[in-house]
């Protein structure tokens, strides 16, 4: 799934564009919230909302899934300043996930 905050019909044609639909369930933008729309993904997939993992960039990414009560890895690159709270799990790129599960 992507979660994003970008205008939904925006990043549909973003990920057309890129020819990246294949690779996702469903991508979700605004208006509606990320704690929405991973509680809906939750809810979709019959699960508890603690079982999703969130990974992110930006600090709304973390405030939406703690909202939803989902998991959560920050993304943050070498050259980047990390943005969360102390004691966030964090990886530099999505190579690093695999380490995590």
């Amino acid at each position: 799934y992507v979660v994003s905050g970008t205008p939904e019909v925006e990043l549909h044609r973003i990920v057309e564009r890129r020819r990246l639909g294949g690779y996702f369930r469903a991508v979700f933008g605004s208006p509606r919230g990320k704690a929405e729309l991973l509680a809906g993904i939750a809810a979709a997939e019959a699960m508890e909302a603690a079982r999703l993992l969130m990974v992110g960039d930006a600090t709304t990414d973390y405030a939406g899934a703690n909202g939803a009560g989902t998991a959560f890895v920050g993304r943050v690159a070498d050259c980047q300043i990390d943005p969360f709270p102390p004691g966030t799990v964090t990886i530099p790129d999505l190579r690093a996930l695999p380490a995590l599960v």
